[in-house]
């Protein structure tokens, strides 16, 4: 009975030591290349690669086209495309920043901002994104039309003023000619006539009641400019006129003093 037990053991060692020679022999075998590699899965039908050999030794030694790149894998080696990860945009100025303009809303001015941003700005996830915003310029009280508040009150044909805009928001960006200057105001932008001091007359003699109320006025020819009072508009200088004498002169109720001689001109 004990001479049974010990062959069964003794041909249990041995038969683990055929297994372990056997497993050293294709291991061996394996790696030199006697025993070829069966690649599990192989997809030679993939449009990126383009195996040139099979074989998993095969060595690379052939050029690839421009655009490609040699490849070895357990299924062989070839081709395959250069793949280039692209960034959409590494900063909010890539996406067009921030854009703006001028619209009527609800009868009102507003200032329409359009609002570009990079998320991940910088990486392969990068995007664009956009977003509105309205900003409150003015309240327009006679309406809104062409981007601009309507002005009921403007007088687009004044003598002292020459419209080149009439937008409210507009800018003055040109010359005015002699005796002109640029201005803003409500209505848009110009040019405007400079308004130059009026000069004051020298020797300057106030009429007196009784040189209002003399009856009569002799007829001497004594010329003197009767300058009138301020209750009189006049269109250009001098704001006066040319009287034979004072006497004639101070009779009239428009004038307030004279000076001796003519008016000038």
């Amino acid at each position: 009975m004990k001479k049974a037990q010990a062959s069964i053991v003794i041909l249990i060692v041995l038969v683990v030591i055929v297994i372990l020679i056997l497993g050293v022999l294709v291991y061996l075998f394996y790696n030199r290349g006697i025993i070829p590699h069966i690649p599990q899965t192989c997809d030679y039908s993939d449009s990126s690669k383009a195996y040139v050999n099979t074989d998993s030794n095969c060595a690379v030694n052939f050029l690839c086209i421009q655009g490609s790149q040699s490849f070895k894998d357990n299924c062989g080696c070839g081709c395959q495309k250069i793949i280039t990860q692209t960034v959409t945009c590494n900063s909010n100025f890539d996406c067009g920043g921030v854009s703006q303009t001028n619209i009527c809303s609800g009868n009102n001015l507003y200032n329409h901002q359009i609002i570009n941003i990079c998320i991940n700005s910088g990486t392969i996830q990068s995007s664009c994104s956009s977003s509105t915003n309205d900003i409150l310029i003015q309240n327009c009280n006679n309406g809104c039309q062409n981007n601009q508040c309507i002005n009921q009150g403007c007088d687009y044909n004044s003598r002292t003023k020459t419209y080149v805009n009439k937008n409210t928001n507009c800018i003055i960006n040109f010359f005015c000619t002699a005796n002109r200057r640029a201005f803003h105001d409500e209505c848009g932008c110009g040019c405007e006539i400079i308004n130059t001091p009026t000069p004051e007359p020298t020797g300057k003699v106030y009429c007196t009641q009784q040189q209002r109320n003399p009856g009569a006025c002799y007829q001497i020819y004594s010329p003197v400019c009767g300058w009138f009072n301020q209750n009189i508009n006049c269109l250009r200088y001098p704001c006066a006129q040319t009287f034979s004498n004072s006497c004639f002169a101070c009779m009239d109720s428009k004038v307030d003093y004279y000076t001796i001689g003519e008016c000038p001109a």
